[in-house]
């Protein structure tokens, strides 16, 4: 009687223990989630670069860690010609549109009295308005969204020196997970988790390709319609 009262007390004191550790691993992770995001955007990353490591190492024999290094300059090169591109692309229209600033901003304000002469009660909304306030608003939004710029900058930054790291030993890493199973499931574990990482991987290229499909074909069909600033848009 003892024995089971001892075991009922034990099994109580595990399910509370573990109710704990639960409850702190959900608020750590509230807490941390940007951090818990761009580990899983760099790990996501390192299932893509994995393969090209491997094969770089059976085709060339080069270590992982060269051809990482490799697929950092070559991703350095990739994202600066593409930033020239589009710079190239952007600068002139950024420029004419800076130049027609005053035209506009007389069209926009032509226009803007024209609709409150024909709605009066619109009017008095916008005389009633705190332009002070709204100001500091608008000021306190573009800071905000260049504080954001610098964040998602920096967490690419780390997102992709963490990719890098675990693509290097990220076999190694697959092996010690895979040792963390009872033995019996180890076989199936194997089975799973790489048919997740192919799975993962053929995903993140599709919305890579999304993505660039997207962004042509919107820059395209701007141009052909003969929006005067679509590279801009």
């Amino acid at each position: 009687m003892k024995e089971k009262s001892n075991a009922v007390f034990w099994t109580g004191a595990k399910l509370i223990a573990f109710g704990i550790f639960l409850l702190a691993l959900i608020g750590l992770l509230y807490y941390a989630i940007s951090v818990v995001v761009i580990a899983m955007i760099g790990i996501g990353i390192a299932v893509l670069l994995a393969p090209v490591l491997s094969f770089l190492r059976r085709k060339f024999k080069i270590p992982r860690i060269l051809s990482a290094l490799v697929c950092l300059f070559v991703l350095v090169m990739i994202m600066g010609g593409a930033g020239y591109g589009l710079w190239y692309l952007v600068d002139d229209q950024f420029r004419s549109l800076s130049n027609r600033a005053p035209e506009i901003s007389a069209a926009l304000q032509t226009r803007l009295y024209s609709i409150l002469g024909r709605y009066p009660w619109l009017s008095n909304q916008i005389e009633t308005m705190e332009f002070g306030a709204t100001a500091k608003n608008l000021a306190f939004y573009l800071l905000k969204g260049l504080k954001s710029g610098l964040y998602a900058i920096s967490g690419f930054l780390f997102a992709l020196v963490l990719s890098l790291y675990a693509a290097v030993s990220l076999n190694e890493y697959f092996a010690d997970v895979i040792e963390a199973f009872p033995k019996k499931h180890r076989e199936k574990a194997t089975l799973i988790l790489t048919r997740c990482a192919v799975t993962l991987r053929l995903w993140l290229r599709a919305q890579l390709l999304d993505m660039l499909i997207v962004g042509v074909m919107t820059a395209a069909g701007l141009w052909l319609v003969d929006v005067e600033f679509w590279a801009v848009y």
